[in-house]
C-alpha cells in the first residue's frame, strides 16, 4: 500500500508539477510585471521627472533642508519668472535651488533691498529676511546691485531667503545650460 503514502515518488512527483504549473500560471506574468515596472521606473527617472532631497536653506520658507522636491528636466518644462530651478554652477563646484525672477532681455537692479526689473519695482512676494540692515555694494551685492543687463539664453536667480547672497547677485545670470530642472511638486509623497 505504498503508492497511498503521501511520501511515495508518484506524490511527490504530482505535487512538483502541481507547482510548476502554478509558477508558469501566476509567475512569469508576475516577473514580467515586475520588469516593466522597473523599466518605467528608469524611463521617468532619467528622461522625465527625479527626485531631489534639499539640502540647504536658500529657499526657506518654500523649501526647507529635508524637503523631497520633484523635478523635471529642463528639455521638457518653459523657464518662466517665478519658477524654482535646480542648477549647477561648475566654476563653483556645487548645485542648488533659486528661484528665476529675471529673463533673458531684462535688467535688473536692486536698491536697498527692493529689485527693480526695467527700472519698474518687482512684487517680491517670495522674499524672505531677518536681517534688516542694508548692506552698501561696496561691501556685499545682497541688498544693493547695479543694474545688470541679462543676455540672450541667460537667467537671473535669487534665493527666497534673500539674507543669503549665494545666487546670481554674487555668480551674475545663469545660462540655461546650467539650470538642471524645474521644481515640479514638493514633498508629493509626504515624505
Amino acid at each position: 500500500m505504498d503508492f497511498l503514502n503521501n511520501n511515495s515518488p508518484v506524490t511527490k512527483y504530482k505535487s512538483n508539477e502541481k507547482i510548476k504549473n502554478e509558477i508558469k500560471k501566476y509567475g512569469i506574468p508576475l516577473l514580467i510585471i515586475f520588469f516593466w515596472v522597473i523599466f518605467l521606473q528608469y524611463i521617468i527617472r532619467e528622461f522625465l521627472i527625479y527626485p531631489v532631497k534639499i539640502q540647504e536653506n536658500y529657499m526657506n520658507k518654500t523649501l526647507s533642508k529635508g524637503d523631497l522636491v520633484f523635478l523635471t528636466y529642463t528639455h521638457l518644462a518653459d523657464i518662466n519668472k517665478g519658477d524654482i530651478v535646480f542648477v549647477e554652477l561648475k566654476k563653483y563646484g556645487m548645485k542648488t535651488f533659486c528661484r528665476i525672477i529675471g529673463l533673458p532681455g531684462e535688467n535688473i537692479e536692486i536698491k536697498n533691498k527692493k529689485i527693480f526689473i526695467n527700472e519698474k519695482e518687482f512684487n517680491d512676494i517670495w522674499a524672505s529676511q531677518t536681517d534688516n540692515r542694508i548692506l552698501p555694494q561696496k561691501i556685499s551685492n545682497r541688498d544693493n546691485l547695479t543694474k545688470t543687463s541679462i543676455r540672450p539664453g541667460h537667467y537671473f536667480c535669487i534665493n527666497d531667503n534673500r539674507d543669503n547672497i549665494s545666487d546670481s547677485r554674487q555668480w551674475g545670470p545663469l545660462s540655461y545650460s546650467s539650470i538642471m530642472g524645474k521644481v515640479l511638486a514638493v514633498n508629493l509623497l509626504g515624505i
